[in-house]
């Protein structure tokens, strides 16, 4: 599977073979953002009577948690950050957002698509799988993002970033953030 020194130097950053759906990435960035990861729960009642939400400590010191949620934070507000300058700031939506962004390579762009199989800045044109998972608003988080896009051609702070902006800068979603709506 990890054939050459490629693969297995991507598959350690992350940008390659990452297996993970949406639910669970948003399960462990509530997690990161509460300190406790919640136990999947598939309902909330059963004959009438509440099924509890319960969760586990993280296992990660207070520390180094915030230490984490600082840097997510950085990648919205510091400039060169990948959710930097496209629309997911506090001036954009009205409340401050923090995220991690990431792509993995999936497969080459097929030729139909533009692919042309030759090398280009040291990789080839790639399918790839982008996405982006936050909480807002920073302060006091009231709500989980993921944005998970499947066989795009760009990196998450050229689709799944954007599809983001879009959601987030919403009317709705500015009055859950800003506590008008529940």
């Amino acid at each position: 599977m990890l054939r050459t020194d490629a693969e297995r130097m991507r598959f350690a950053n992350g940008l390659v073979h990452v297996q993970a759906t949406p639910m669970q990435v948003a399960r462990a960035t509530a997690g990161l953002v509460t300190g406790r990861l919640p136990d999947l729960r598939l309902v909330r009642a059963i004959d009438g009577k509440p099924v509890e939400a319960s969760a586990r400590e993280l296992g990660i010191s207070e520390r180094s948690r915030r230490a984490v949620m600082r840097a997510l934070e950085g990648v919205v507000a510091h400039p060169g950050g990948t959710g930097s300058g496209k629309g997911l700031d506090r001036a954009t939506l009205g409340f401050g957002f923090a995220c991690k962004t990431g792509s993995a390579d999936v497969r080459e762009l097929p030729p139909e698509a533009g692919g042309t199989g030759e090398v280009e800045h040291g990789q080839r044109k790639m399918l790839k799988q982008s996405w982006v998972a936050g909480w807002f608003p920073v302060e006091e988080p009231r709500a989980i993002v993921v944005v998970m896009l499947h066989l795009t051609s760009e990196t998450a702070s050229h689709s799944s970033v954007h599809v983001a902006s879009q959601f987030l800068s919403t009317p709705e979603v500015r009055a859950f953030a800003t506590g008008g709506a529940r």
